[in-house]
């Protein structure tokens, strides 16, 4: 079945529940307080069946002092029935009505010129002809206008007929992908418990199904939906509906809560908007000028801040709320001056869960620039910029106004994964990739003698950690790099090839000294500790001629020649053949070392399986090799 959402809008005492009564047959009028004023307060509701489908409207007040009932209203509706009264024509009100309607989008207006039948002929033309004239003025040059009167049902057939030729247009209103309800009354029915009420957008909801309203952020079951009168197990976007809650009592419910089903809505302190043509006559908004949003249901202050575009203008803006709120991106607000009260225009959200950034962040402006577009690519390569190369498939379907399935599907198979949600693209790891490579570049050239670089070098930029550990697993993987322990090198930095015949002698002295040693090794202390000698030492060591071994109990490490240690082991089990035991002792006296040295030696032979430890004493493995301790 299709629906359209209607709206009817226009100055007080127009006459507008009158012809939305002779229209449906339903008085919308139904506080004691409404039929005694002879005015709407709140919005009231009717429907009219069509061979077509139904058309809902929502009869809000015209009275200034209800704005924000009409704008809480008007939110859910796909177009507005203008009511003008030929009596008085146009007025303020009819002007303002108009323009919050521009500024929630609503594009699709029709208008009803009402009370035509207390004007003679002449003085109908005449008035038809003024109200014309006013509406060249706004956005609606050519609209057609239909006189009628709901005393002698003049005009109607033809408001019906145009009304139902709105069910069958397609909506051209921006909706969330997920059922999103903005809240418009709360009450309780006994036998029955919490009920809300509102204009569904997004998609649909489902009797029996969970849900959340926010805020307070409770989780809740619909325990039954009505529209119309009528119990229904599921209703459509565009639907006017009453959810029946379990979980959740009236008191809990705030003023613009949203019941929501099925997508990532979040309350918010921060959204970025693009601000949509200002009311006419209104005053430019000011940097950090507080106003009131009106936002589907939700009225609340925010401070404007307003970004600072190439060409000095002031189209996007962030709203930093005072308290939480909730919406969609591309969802449609009214701005309001807090005094004196007017509205001052729109704004479309671009990013409902935005963070505080400066009023020239040229990054964030790019983003919103293509976020407007709808330009997914745009999006993609902004949030990746702004995030260091990757960034939320949530963020992204949120800004892009789709599912995570839809952006997964536009993009196929050029997103690439990094964890749970987060993804990148190809270009981004081939440039993270450079960035690593250039890093490594710069610190093998100030230090040439060092086998690798400590990954700190990589701390300094600025990408996001997951993509910068794809990234070096891929150049891992490629060749492109190589890991020496917890360090990095390029694969083609070899600092022995660099060194001059000076070093190479001076290293060679250093190597032989270890060599001729054994396992009396000198102390490093002892040696000459010049620079040249602590990088020659460090390249031995890094290349595996030397060994570095620790004496945790004296807190001291030790370096041998590697041959040394290859020594050591075939002369243990050469004094010590398997399976017989020697203590520590035994096999410093076989070795002729110190504790110092048999200590730390004894405890890596451990480590490496070529000893075998039971208590205080070891005996040799019956197959071994020594292999190189762990590069650090």
């Amino acid at each position: 079945m299709k629906t359209c959402c209607v709206v009817v809008i226009g100055h007080v005492d127009h006459g507008k529940t009158a012809i939305v009564r002779a229209l449906t047959g339903i008085e919308t009028d139904r506080l004691p307080e409404e039929k005694k004023r002879g005015l709407s307060i709140v919005p009231g509701y009717a429907h009219a069946s069509y061979p077509s489908g139904i058309v809902d409207f929502i009869d809000v007040p015209g009275h200034e002092d209800f704005i924000q009932a009409m704008v809480s209203g008007a939110s859910g509706a796909r177009a507005a029935l203008l009511v003008i009264s030929a009596t008085e024509g146009f007025r303020a009100q009819t002007l303002e009505h108009l323009e919050i309607a521009a500024a929630l989008g609503i594009d699709e207006v029709l208008v009803a010129v009402t009370k035509s039948d207390l004007l003679a002929t002449a003085e109908r033309e005449d008035r038809m002809a003024q109200i014309r004239h006013a509406l060249t003025e706004t956005l609606l040059v050519d609209v057609e206008m239909i006189a009628c009167s709901a005393l002698t049902g003049e005009g109607l057939e033809s408001l019906h007929s145009r009304l139902e030729a709105l069910i069958t247009q397609p909506s051209q209103r921006v909706a969330p992908p997920d059922a999103f309800l903005p809240v418009d009354r709360v009450f309780s029915l006994a036998g029955r418990g919490t009920i809300v009420t509102g204009t569904l957008t997004g998609g649909a909801l489902a009797s029996g199904a969970q849900a959340q309203l926010m805020p307070p952020g409770v989780p809740v079951t619909l325990r039954g939906l009505h529209t119309r009168g009528e119990e229904r197990e599921t209703v459509q976007a565009g639907e006017r509906v009453a959810v029946n809650l379990r979980g959740i009592a009236v008191a809990q419910i705030p003023r613009g809560a949203v019941l929501w089903s099925g997508g990532d809505y979040r309350p918010s302190l921060c959204m970025d908007v693009a601000l949509t043509r200002p009311a006419r006559g209104a005053p430019t908004l000011k940097h950090n000028e507080q106003v009131r949003v009106l936002l589907g249901t939700a009225s609340t202050v925010a401070q404007v801040r307003l970004f600072k575009t190439e060409t000095g203008g002031g189209t996007y803006a962030q709203l930093r709320f005072q308290k939480p709120i909730v919406a969609f991106a591309g969802q449609r607000a009214v701005l309001r001056r807090l005094s004196p009260q007017q509205t001052t225009g729109g704004a479309i959200v671009l990013d409902p869960q935005s963070t505080p950034v400066r009023p020239n962040d040229t990054l964030r402006i790019a983003l919103l620039a293509a976020v407007t577009r709808q330009d997914i690519s745009g999006v993609a390569a902004n949030l990746a910029r702004a995030q260091g190369g990757a960034f939320s498939l949530k963020q992204m379907a949120r800004l892009m106004r789709r599912s995570v399935e839809a952006v997964q599907t536009a993009f196929g198979q050029r997103l690439i994964s990094l964890g749970p949600g987060l993804v990148t693209t190809q270009g981004n790891i081939t440039d993270c990739t450079f960035k690593i490579t250039t890093a490594l570049t710069s610190y093998h050239i100030k230090h040439p003698l060092e086998v690798a670089a400590p990954r700190s070098v990589l701390s300094g930029l600025k990408v996001n950690p997951e993509l910068l550990t794809h990234a070096e697993t891929v150049a891992l993987e490629i060749g492109l790099i190589r890991a020496h322990g917890k360090r990095l090198a390029l694969s083609a930095h070899d600092p022995v090839s660099l060194l001059t015949p000076d070093q190479h002698r001076r290293m060679s002295e250093l190597e032989a000294m270890f060599a001729n040693a054994a396992l009396t090794p000198p102390r490093q202390q002892d040696l000459a500790q010049d620079a040249l000698d602590r990088d020659l030492m460090a390249l031995l060591l890094d290349t595996g001629k030397l060994w570095s071994l620790p004496n945790i109990a004296l807190g001291q490490t030790i370096v041998c020649h590697r041959d040394a240690l290859d020594a050591a082991a075939a002369q243990l089990r050469g004094a010590f053949p398997p399976p017989l035991s020697f203590s520590t002792s035994q096999a410093r006296s076989a070795l002729s070392t110190s504790r110092r040295v048999i200590v730390p030696v004894l405890e890596y032979f451990d480590t490496q399986g070529i000893t075998l430890r039971t208590n205080d004493l070891r005996e040799m493995a019956p197959d071994f090799a020594v292999p190189p301790p762990d590069a650090t």
